[in-house]
């Protein structure tokens, strides 16, 4: 068997976890299995566990997310590449980059299911994304007879928004709207006046966005619904696409995390 040189092992280092074994292989003149048996016996991790990345499947576990929804991201921008061993092909990502994406989507994640330090060093921006996350937990668990006398009292008083509503049943406005419907209520909640923006209250959101807050965190510190403050917040990042969208006249790219999102 032919000795390694330097300048061999030097490539297999640069190259494991970044290009596939066959590639590695050609590259060399060697074997597939020469250049795993080699790789092996200089303590190189698993080829698709090498590197400065981990799976998508890796990373849903450490996020405590499903895989698909993981996978749904792709279309928002996270930045997921393939790679391939033998004859599989893998989702990896780098975990500079899933940063760098989580950076500008915190609003598609829920920082307080992400274990601390699970992937490694975190960015000094995650801890407050993760207290805000904390701070802005709602009960998901099912709704109990007594949650739903008081919901039904606030609105038979017909003076309680929305949000107003959610902060006191500490529910999502989502999950209010949705318990209105599944009990077959007439009654709704008061709508809010619009009011204009003014320049501090968009300062404000674009700042707790920035920050990691949730809309509706957002929302009570402005003294508006989520939804509105979804809104402003889509507005701002896609200055004359609503309007378009509704339209359907609109070819533009989505630029946000709203299920409005339209594929081309």
């Amino acid at each position: 068997m032919k000795p390694w040189s330097e300048e061999e092992l030097e490539y297999l280092d640069d190259s494991w976890g970044r290009v596939s074994i066959p590639t590695i292989a050609a590259h060399l003149g060697r074997s597939v299995n020469a250049v795993k048996c080699k790789a092996y016996k200089t303590n190189h991790r698993c080829h698709i566990h090498s590197g400065s990345f981990i799976t998508v499947s890796e990373l849903a576990k450490a996020l405590n997310y499903h895989y698909g929804i993981v996978c749904n991201w792709e279309k928002y921008g996270l930045p997921i590449k393939r790679r391939k061993s033998i004859k599989q092909y893998y989702k990896i990502i780098y975990i500079e980059d899933f940063w760098e994406w989580a950076k500008t989507h915190k609003q598609l994640l829920d920082f307080k299911r992400i274990e601390p330090l699970i992937l490694g060093n975190e960015p000094k921006w995650v801890s407050e994304a993760r207290r805000a996350s904390v701070e802005g937990a709602v009960n998901r668990k099912p709704w109990t007879k007594i949650e739903d006398d008081r919901l039904i009292n606030m609105l038979n008083k017909f003076k309680y928004s929305l949000d107003e509503i959610a902060f006191e049943l500490n529910r999502s406005e989502g999950a209010v709207k949705r318990r209105i419907y599944d009990l077959k209520l007439k009654q709704r909640p008061v709508r809010r006046i619009n009011r204009k923006w003014t320049e501090n209250q968009i300062n404000k959101l674009t700042d707790m966005v920035e920050r990691g807050y949730s809309f509706e965190q957002i929302g009570r510190a402005l003294g508006r619904t989520a939804c509105a403050v979804r809104g402003k917040y889509e507005s701002l990042a896609n200055p004359g696409y609503t309007n378009s969208f509704r339209n359907g006249k609109s070819d533009r790219v989505f630029k946000g995390v709203s299920w409005r999102n339209k594929e081309k």
